[in-house]
């Protein structure tokens, strides 16, 4: 029964990591996406200082 359950758990996360994939890929930043910004009104650095979000 044990088995079966963990089977069932992982094949149900193996088939959604491929969509995952690919929604990631959509959202990722490019130089050519950073050209259809209007303008940018605020910015905000992350604490660790390794990101800046612009809005």
């Amino acid at each position: 029964m044990r088995v079966t359950v963990l089977g069932t758990v992982a094949l149900l996360l193996l088939s959604t990591a491929p969509a995952a994939t690919q929604e990631s890929e959509e959202l990722r930043w490019t130089p050519e996406k950073s050209m259809e910004f209007k303008a940018v009104s605020q910015t905000a650095i992350s604490p660790d200082g390794e990101r800046v979000a612009y809005v």
